[in-house]
């Protein structure tokens, strides 16, 4: 079946010469994959836009095409998407992709991310199809709320096998780094705010126009591993950066693995391990024989976070796997294994746009003893119907948006084209800047943030 309102690239592939990226920085690391910034200056000859799907067919070991396709070029930007084939700006040594249109030459050199997935990841063929599958998906998506595709590569092609080891993706530069750095930021940032509840709408509102565009695909395109760290910001100065959905690749990759709920509802009421984290040792230190439960930790450490001027001794929120992070953004008839719709997506939206709004990681009031027990724990309280409690201070049309967002059935969560509409015309009334007074005001004009 055929994508209505995404891009069909007609079947072949943008594959990437290794000789073509200069890797620059390390970007980070997750469960399944590094991320570096390189340089990617296209070489004369053979290259990204003539060659054929053949390079990754030989990589999931079908037998590769007679012949390679004819060059593209890419099509016009989907009606509305807003996307710019040529652009100029911080992350960009040069025009993009689309510079060869205009002087008919090689495409100047501009500053992409590559993501190179872990060895262990493409050790089995599922794994291998399930990624070429999600480029495929990729190479479709064309909004300029989504991070640009730019194409797919292996590091050493000597071999079918080296290809399938050394895999990596080619995807637009976002230098304003993740969503979660932005909320850590500001977590950390004693004294002075890092960003407005202006700009958490603004994010927001751009959130909501990527998924609405996703959701009204045909096929429907859900996410399913909606958090801070998948959000992505171009533009370094936080009162303009605009926000985009990443990571696609890498979510047929996570497979569901049995649980007992029963157990997983156990795990919260445990005592830490021996080995028990920083703030384990601050609980006891209080005078607790035992760390308190997630609906403890959470109204303590929340609470003594949006008090005016308070500050924190509690740790920063640490990595955790990719799996355990994507808990506690899980809608509950995912966690139950139940058939679920687009509506999963409407849930971590909700859970995203609580903690920029609170400019509080949830991780921090869960994760008492540091453990992916605990963390899983959470998210099956969570599909029993708990939620964490929001600042009677928001204005009730922020609460009545986030409550419905994140509601238990499905069928209460509003579509997202209308969580879009409502949320501009919120930033239109100027209810962020009202929120921001008030905060001020409750604060004598310190605005501490605190973790």
């Amino acid at each position: 079946m055929g994508f209505a309102t995404l891009r069909d690239m007609g079947g072949s592939e943008t594959v990437i010469r290794p000789g073509d990226l200069r890797a620059v920085r390390k970007l980070g690391e997750g469960a399944f994959a590094t991320v570096e910034a390189a340089v990617y200056s296209p070489g004369p000859g053979p290259g990204p836009s003539t060659a054929s799907a053949s390079a990754t067919t030989s990589l999931s070991g079908a037998a590769p095409a007679s012949a390679p396709a004819p060059p593209l070029t890419p099509p016009p930007a989907a009606a509305g998407s807003g996307r710019r084939r040529s652009v100029e700006g911080p992350g960009f040594l040069g025009m993009g992709a689309g510079a060869a249109e205009c002087g008919g030459g090689v495409p100047p050199a501009r500053l992409v991310a590559v993501k190179r997935l872990k060895p262990e990841v493409v050790n089995h063929q599922h794994d291998l199809e399930s990624f070429l599958s999600e480029v495929a998906l990729l190479k479709k998506l064309s909004h300029k709320r989504v991070v640009d595709f730019i194409g797919v590569g292996s590091a050493d092609v000597s071999s079918g096998e080296a290809r399938r080891r050394t895999l990596f993706l080619v995807q637009e530069f976002m230098d304003g780094g993740t969503l979660k750095k932005m909320v850590s930021r500001q977590m950390l940032s004693v004294g002075r705010p890092v960003y407005s509840s202006a700009d958490a709408f603004r994010w927001a509102l751009h959130i909501a126009e990527g998924l609405e565009y996703l959701h009204s695909a045909r096929p429907v395109v859900i996410h399913r591993d909606l958090k801070l760290e998948n959000i992505l910001l171009k533009g370094t100065d936080p009162a303009t950066s605009e926000a985009k959905i990443a990571d696609f690749g890498l979510v047929a990759l996570v497979r569901p693995r049995p649980r007992n709920p029963a157990q997983a509802l156990a795990a919260t009421e445990r005592p830490p391990p021996p080995a028990a984290s920083l703030r384990s040792r601050q609980w006891a230190a209080i005078g607790r024989d035992a760390p308190p439960t997630v609906q403890e930790a959470w109204a303590q450490s929340f609470a003594q976070a949006q008090r005016p001027g308070a500050a924190s001794g509690l740790a920063a929120p640490q990595h955790l796997s990719g799996r355990t992070g994507s808990y506690m953004y899980m809608a509950p008839e995912m966690y139950l294994e139940e058939d679920y719709n687009e509506k999963v997506d409407v849930f971590s939206f909700g859970v995203i746009l609580f903690e920029v709004l609170s400019r509080y990681q949830m991780l921090c009031a869960i994760s008492v003893a540091g453990t992916e027990e605990e963390v899983e724990g959470y998210a099956a309280r969570v599909a029993q119907g708990y939620r964490p409690p929001l600042p009677a201070s928001w204005p009730e049309a922020v609460l009545e948006l986030v409550g419905q967002c994140w509601a238990q059935e499905p069928d209460a969560r509003p579509g997202m084209g209308e969580v879009r509409s409502r949320l501009a015309a919120l930033a239109a009334e100027g209810l962020p800047q009202a929120m921001d007074a008030a905060r001020e005001a409750a604060s004598g004009g310190c605005q501490c943030v605190v973790c």
